[in-house]
């Protein structure tokens, strides 16, 4: 059984009455090109991009009590990414740092973003997908826990990745980037 299953199955994903809903919040399934564009045009200015980001995180923590740690942070960190993979926000795989989980890099294969010939702008661009894995971590492992992008396709990686930490050391690992993403 995959994981798509394993949500209907336990109830954690429903499709009732035109509404779709996953772990008790409704959800929308939408066209991405639409939604894309719409990102790729604000998430340029740098204040945007701030804001989709702590907009995503946010939304994840308001709802943080349809969230619950196994205790287990190995199985926690795999429903994270399991999770968000079913958004549409590319295939993602996390890589431990330094045996801290759930400090580590997230890699982000197909990016809807970085795929989007209107997203071509030279900046990392996957400010919802960064928000909605801070938010998802930070509830699951009770720490506020930020996101990121290292390393991003629109500016000449093979890959995007996000990096997963604390405040703190996001902070000293990445200075520019924490300032200028979060």
């Amino acid at each position: 059984m995959n994981f798509f299953e394993m949500l209907i199955m336990s109830r954690k994903m429903a499709f009732q009455d035109g509404t779709v809903t996953l772990y008790g919040e409704n959800v929308l399934i939408f066209p991405a090109p639409s939604i894309i564009k719409y990102i790729c045009l604000t998430g340029t200015d740098p204040k945007n991009a701030k804001e989709l980001y702590h907009m995503a995180k946010e939304s994840i923590l308001e709802r943080r009590g349809n969230i619950n740690s196994t205790g287990n942070s190995e199985a926690d960190v795999s429903w994270v990414i399991d999770t968000v993979n079913l958004y549409g926000l590319g295939k993602l795989h996390y890589q431990e740092t330094a045996g801290t989980a759930p400090a580590g890099i997230i890699i982000v294969e197909n990016s809807p973003f970085s795929n989007s010939p209107d997203c071509m702008v030279g900046a990392p661009m996957d400010h919802i997908l960064r928000g909605i894995l801070a938010g998802m971590a930070s509830a699951v492992f009770n720490k506020e826990l930020e996101a990121v992008e290292t390393e991003c396709r629109v500016v000449g990686s093979s890959v995007c990745k996000i990096a997963l930490d604390t405040k703190e050391n996001l902070m000293k690992r990445y200075p520019a980037m924490y300032k200028a993403q979060t």
